[in-house]
């Protein structure tokens, strides 16, 4: 089983329930009587072995990648810049209408995401699973939960699963560890993901405005392409809604799942269908000990909505079928995003005018119980 952290997951929680703070004039991770707040004295022999064979001067905000220094405060052509060629760049689903991008290195072992803001992409998180990635203090994959600590201090809160968690932050950037536990005293770090703060605040401020929004789209005229209300599609001849329970209906029809990825500290559970390159990924969330459907993101070209849209499909096409989209938040948006009460459809475009490369269907209530939560 794969298991990755969601941004989306650890952005929601560093912004409503916050970490312990790192200081901002902290600029790297040492053992010196400087950080003595940082680091208790009582660690030092975890630290020692953390920092084994390792003498670098990284900031908190920077880790080494093949001989590089790179940070999430950096702007995003400097970033691109020190990683090289991506091996893949395409948009990813966002919680907002503002447009993503995803760039993949090392086989999907390293993965840089900005958002386009005004015309330019802003750095928002850089997750890392490469064993090779070198940060302050020599603390690299496979480092212990125990000599972590020993590096960055004690964390607010920590949490044991699947998957255990621990999270730092300053003013400007979070760092989320989290780690695979055979048991809840045996952590090995798996991954890693730098947030840049700035960004984050203005990705979530604007979906937060646009969630606020009293107003429904209504629907273009006309009848069903296919039969099927409009928060549904089939798949594989089966009717899949976003506001059926995950357990009782929509994972039965989609399922068996290829892939799970079980963020469970934070209720949040992401189940692929299908294929790596075309599927669809439901995303739940536990809210009161119940597991409730978040999204189904979809680019599978053979998926289509109620009125017959799916990938591949051209702006003119959803005009068509849907009307008028919701207004953008941004001048440079690409996506085109429709609201019916219980319910948002969000189709993601390459380009203004471009073609959609996948859609995603939100349950508005489960949306807010997670924003809120």
């Amino acid at each position: 089983m794969v298991k990755k952290m969601n941004f989306c997951v650890v952005l929601t929680v560093v912004v409503l329930t916050g970490c312990t703070p790192i200081p901002s004039d902290y600029q790297s991770v040492s053992t010196d009587s400087s950080t003595a707040d940082v680091v208790d004295s009582s660690e030092e022999e975890a630290s020692t072995s953390a920092t084994s064979g390792s003498e670098n001067s990284l900031a908190i905000d920077e880790f080494e990648y093949n001989g590089k220094t790179i940070s999430v405060l950096n702007d995003v052509p400097s970033i691109l810049e020190k990683f090289g060629t991506p091996d893949k760049r395409e948009p990813f689903q966002p919680v907002n209408t503002l447009p993503s991008f995803s760039y993949s290195y090392n086989s999907d072992k390293i993965e840089f995401n900005a958002v386009e803001v005004g015309g330019e992409e802003l750095p928002l998180y850089i997750s890392i699973y490469d064993e090779n990635v070198k940060l302050p203090e020599g603390i690299h994959i496979g480092c212990t939960d125990e000599e972590i600590k020993a590096a960055y201090g004690e964390p607010s809160w920590d949490a044991w699963g699947d998957i255990y968690f621990m999270c730092y932050e300053n003013e400007k950037c979070e760092i989320s560890f989290n780690f695979d536990s055979e048991t809840e005293n045996d952590h090995k770090l798996s991954g890693i993901i730098y947030t840049n703060v700035d960004t984050s605040s203005i990705y979530y401020s604007d979906h937060k405005k646009r969630l606020s929004s009293d107003v429904d789209t209504v629907p273009a005229s006309g009848d069903s392409a296919n039969g099927l209300a409009g928060e549904e599609f089939l798949y594989n001849g089966k009717e899949i809604s976003v506001l059926d329970k995950p357990h009782e209906k929509v994972i039965p029809n989609l399922g068996a799942p290829f892939r799970i990825d079980d963020l469970s500290p934070e209720g949040v559970f992401l189940y692929y269908f299908g294929s790596e390159t075309e599927h669809i990924r439901l995303e739940t969330y536990t809210y009161n000990g119940e597991e409730l459907t978040k999204s189904l993101f979809i680019n599978d070209k053979t998926i289509k909505t109620n009125k017959g849209i799916g990938v591949g499909y051209i702006t003119a096409d959803v005009l068509a079928a849907y009307g008028d989209p919701l207004p953008p938040t941004d001048k440079n948006d690409f996506s085109m995003c429709y609201k019916f009460g219980q319910y948002e459809i969000a189709f993601h475009r390459n380009s203004k005018d471009g073609d959609i490369v996948s859609f995603a269907y939100i349950n508005l209530d489960t949306f807010e119980k997670y924003l809120k939560d």
